[in-house]
């Protein structure tokens, strides 16, 4: 909703010292993929010990012994073997853990749950060094579109500040993200909407005049469904049409939101490559800047922190980042106020006494 600097810089006041921004086509994607780019990218820096995340289910023994279980050739057959019957990933995968694992699989139907046994098996896959410490979940449940009194949902925070309901918003943030969120919305560069927001016609444009070649070469577009997302284009007159045509028991609506994303930035099934080729730092403190001198000593990648700098790397380097322009534009695209394009080229890391340029 917010752009990738207010939301460093939001870091940045609240405790971060170096803020990293895992690549497009990994962002852009489902839990595993996801995971392992994030996991990835933090064992690759060198100097990350520790990992942390959030999970409704905070035992550590418990997740490492569902990741190591999951993390098994058997239960990967059967979850294709699910979702050969129509089943969606998720759903294929809650059904392969069920037969495998029984009540034991229970854990994974809560969506930080399953994350986070994500992220343990990305640390299995890469043999990292890293050591899971998982955080009790607390508050409102993932997408809970209702008031807690102690953690609020983003679903909610999100209704909240579509619906222009600011003072719903304000007690579940610091005051001084609140202030960055407001810096934002008087400059109009954001918020950001999917749906019924500024970039719909923007991303409806791009969808209606791709031909059907061009979704067959989407990532996770097979089964027939770039037929039917082909089809639904040129029908939909709103996004949400447009996923409500595509919607089936075997596709989630996030798996839908997903492509239509890629195909509005121009996302390729040759674009998910496997391995991370780059870190990228959006902005850092002063204490960052000693951890970035030991990144760039330790780490087994590019450390990329000018844009310019990185591109002239060429190879993987330079395509993923000419994918995060590429994006940015399209997203300058989709602002209250449209921003001008080249903002990558022209915007260095977030600092904590430099001005924001978007």
């Amino acid at each position: 909703m917010f752009s990738k600097q207010v939301r460093a810089a939001a870091a940045l006041q609240n405790g971060a010292d170096v803020v990293l921004e895992l690549p497009l086509t990994w962002s852009l994607a489902s839990a595993d993929r996801f995971a392992m780019g994030a996991v990835e990218m933090l064992h690759r820096t060198g100097v990350v010990q520790w990992l942390s995340f959030g999970s409704e289910y905070p035992d550590i023994a418990q997740l490492w012994e569902l990741a190591a279980a999951m993390h098994s050739e058997e239960i990967e057959q059967r979850q294709l073997h699910w979702m050969a019957a129509g089943f969606s990933s998720p759903a294929a995968k809650q059904k392969a853990a069920e037969e495998q694992l029984g009540e034991k699989s229970r854990i994974l139907r809560k969506p930080n749950a399953m994350l986070a046994v994500s992220y343990l098996r990305a640390i299995l896959s890469l043999d990292a060094k890293l050591q899971p410490i998982a955080i009790q979940r607390q508050g409102a449940s993932h997408d809970e579109k209702v008031v807690s009194e102690t953690f609020a949902s983003a679903a909610y925070l999100r209704d909240c500040l579509a619906e222009e309901d600011f003072e719903q918003v304000k007690p579940f943030l610091p005051p001084d993200t609140w202030a960055l969120l407001e810096y934002a919305m008087q400059k109009g560069t954001g918020p950001v909407f999917l749906e019924n927001g500024a970039g719909e016609r923007a991303m409806l444009s791009r969808l209606r005049s791709m031909d059907l070649s061009e979704f067959q070469a989407l990532p996770e577009a097979g089964g027939g469904l770039s037929n039917r997302l082909w089809g639904a284009a040129k029908k939909a007159s709103s996004l949400s049409e447009l996923l409500q045509q595509c919607k089936t028991k075997r596709y989630t609506y996030a798996h839908l939101r997903r492509l239509v994303l890629r195909a509005y930035l121009g996302i390729k099934q040759e674009d998910h490559e496997k391995h991370i080729p780059y870190v990228r730092v959006l902005g850092f403190s002063k204490y960052g800047q000693a951890v970035l001198a030991m990144m760039r000593e330790k780490a087994n990648c590019p450390i990329v922190v000018k844009f310019a700098d990185g591109v002239k790397q060429g190879g993987a380097v330079a395509h993923h980042l000419k994918l995060e322009a590429h994006a940015t534009d399209l997203y300058g695209l989709c602002t209250p106020n449209i921003l001008s394009g080249g903002m990558e080229w022209k915007t260095g890391p977030v600092l904590p006494d430099r001005p924001l340029t978007f």
